[in-house]
């Protein structure tokens, strides 16, 4: 009896993986090289023997082209330094007058963006205001022994030949000035 059992449900399996393996292969289409038990047609088919296609190659684009100069000329706006090589030493209450280190009307029309200048005390501590027309347009510095850079952007929008004829650094105090940066745009 267990025999019996045995060998019907053998034969039931044997029956559903035939079926199953059937099932996989097209009406019309015989078993062969990509195809078969198991193997549905959405298989690719293995190359045979000999040399394997090459992939297609893109042709060639050439040079890439020149971008250009990359630092275009000046269109005439933007902000130019004027350098004013003073190499003083002021003593108490002294007064330099850019205007006669550099011809300001050569520049008329521009406008002063700021004053860049290089300074140290002589002796411990000095004071440093920048005049336009007269009137002070930045907050006092107060200078120390060591060389140090300095930068006054102006109160208000000045403009050379318009309202800044005379540009003057005032110092209370021994000091060394050694240069001076005029910053103007148009």
């Amino acid at each position: 009896m267990f025999m019996k059992k045995l060998l019907l449900i053998l034969t039931a399996a044997l029956t559903l993986s035939a079926v199953v393996a059937e099932a996989y292969i097209t009406p019309g289409n015989p078993p062969g090289p990509g195809y078969g038990p198991g193997r549905g047609p959405g298989y690719p088919v293995r190359p045979g023997p000999g040399p394997r296609p090459r992939p297609p190659v893109r042709p060639d684009p050439g040079p890439a082209p020149y971008p250009g100069n990359p630092y275009p000329p000046n269109p005439g706006y933007g902000t130019i330094s004027v350098p004013v090589y003073v190499d003083r030493y002021m003593m108490g209450n002294d007064r330099i007058d850019i205007g006669q280190y550099v011809n300001l009307y050569q520049y008329q029309g521009y406008r002063l963006v700021a004053v860049d200048f290089t300074a140290n005390a002589q002796y411990n501590t000095a004071l440093i205001d920048v005049l336009i027309n007269g009137f002070q347009v930045a907050p006092t510095i107060n200078l120390n022994a060591y060389p140090n850079n300095f930068r006054i952007f102006p109160n208000q929008a000045t403009y050379i030949g318009y309202g800044a004829d005379s540009i003057v650094i005032y110092g209370n105090g021994n000091l060394y000035i050694r240069n001076v940066f005029l910053q103007l745009s148009r």
